[in-house]
């Protein structure tokens, strides 16, 4: 009897991915690839990401739609842009701490949604349940 689902290692030269059973368990980027205003801190590293990788990339595009502009957290800091790797620099920022500003007049739980998906520790950020929860609670909010 088999007790324990075997362990595959897919490998399509970018990305592999540990799939157990069919479902993935951990992924590892190899190189960095997407957009660079998108990307969590452990994708810049090159690390091990995982769905808690995906609330920083959903709370970058929720930024963008209450915002109406395009998420640059170099420029929406004043960093002083410089030669060399961008991505580099986008870590350097969010290491240092920086993070899109929010704006005081946007509800107070969206406000803390984005903070709490933009934390640095991965385990810290809140699941797809607690985001659906709170956008649904905002929805029905709305004034349209």
């Amino acid at each position: 009897m088999l007790t324990a689902l075997p362990l595959i290692v897919v490998d399509d030269a970018t990305t592999h991915r540990l799939m157990r059973g069919g479902f993935p368990v951990v992924w590892c980027l190899c190189c960095q690839v997407g957009t660079p205003m998108y990307m969590s801190m452990e994708m810049l590293e090159g690390g091990s990401y995982d769905q808690k990788t995906d609330m920083w990339s959903f709370a970058v595009l929720v930024w963008e739609i209450w915002a109406e502009e395009r998420p640059d957290l170099l420029a929406a800091t004043k960093r002083t842009a410089t030669r060399g790797p961008i991505l580099g620099q986008y870590l350097s920022a969010m290491q240092d701490g920086d993070r899109l500003p929010l704006n005081p007049n946007w509800p107070a739980d969206i406000q803390q949604l984005l903070s709490q998906c933009w934390l640095a520790s991965p385990n810290a950020r809140p699941t797809f349940e607690h985001i659906v929860s709170v956008l649904m609670s905002a929805s029905s909010r709305a004034p349209f």
